[in-house]
């Protein structure tokens, strides 16, 4: 059972009039008191939660135990994809995936890696995930500002469809700010998602309680 558990929702509507900036303060406030916070973006609104951590981070210590990429059902719209962030203020542990990755050669990461724009479509980010997993067992999917959604659309899509050869599984998240390609001097919000072949996702019991209550609402 999950205990004193503290729940931010974060809705594509609810984005609309609470911009990142705002929801950082909710963050960090939120963070004053408990030990822990489980803040979740669905639909469009996942990059701007993903920016609303990241401000957090910067500026006050709050540090991401754990992000995960589910489908949320909504009444009406369907499921969703949804974005879900354990935060606290206890300094995180590196998972062993991303160790294993930086150990690769820079060429090698370079091959191993896309980078998700804002003008892709679904079906050729999707395709190009399965052309690298058919070449390498991990592949990293990179994307920042609005195409974060895009991003976890295809991961989602690649690991819950059964369209891969062979199980498929997010192994690991981390959010970073990085360097705009246009303006260099300026920094913006950034998803990193592992895929990994051979292996299936793990839930938490903490993420299955917080799906089940973002339901119930």
């Amino acid at each position: 059972m999950v205990v004193s558990l503290s729940l931010i929702v974060i809705t594509p509507e609810q984005l609309e009039s609470t911009g990142p900036r705002d929801l950082s303060q909710r963050i960090v406030q939120a963070l004053t008191k408990p030990d822990m916070v489980d803040v979740v973006g669905i639909g469009t609104g996942i990059s701007g939660v993903v920016a609303a951590v990241n401000i957090s981070r910067m500026i006050a210590n709050v540090n991401i135990q754990s992000v995960t990429l589910d489908y949320i059902p909504i009444t009406v719209l369907g499921k969703q994809e949804a974005i879900f962030f354990e935060l606290n203020r206890e300094e995180a542990k590196t998972t062993p995936v991303i160790a294993k990755f930086e150990k690769e050669g820079a060429a090698n990461q370079v091959l191993q890696t896309i980078w998700v724009s804002r003008q892709d479509r679904i079906e050729s980010v999707t395709s190009l995930i399965l052309w690298k997993l058919s070449k390498f067992d991990l592949t990293k999917v990179v994307a920042s500002g609005f195409a974060i959604t895009m991003a976890v659309k295809s991961a989602l899509q690649v690991t819950t469809s059964g369209i891969t050869r062979e199980p498929v599984g997010i192994s690991a998240i981390t959010i970073e700010a990085i360097e705009r390609r246009a303006a260099p001097e300026k920094k913006v919000p950034a998803i990193q998602i592992y895929l990994e072949k051979g292996k299936e996702t793990v839930y938490s019991p903490r993420h299955k309680e917080v799906v089940e209550k973002v339901t119930a609402r």
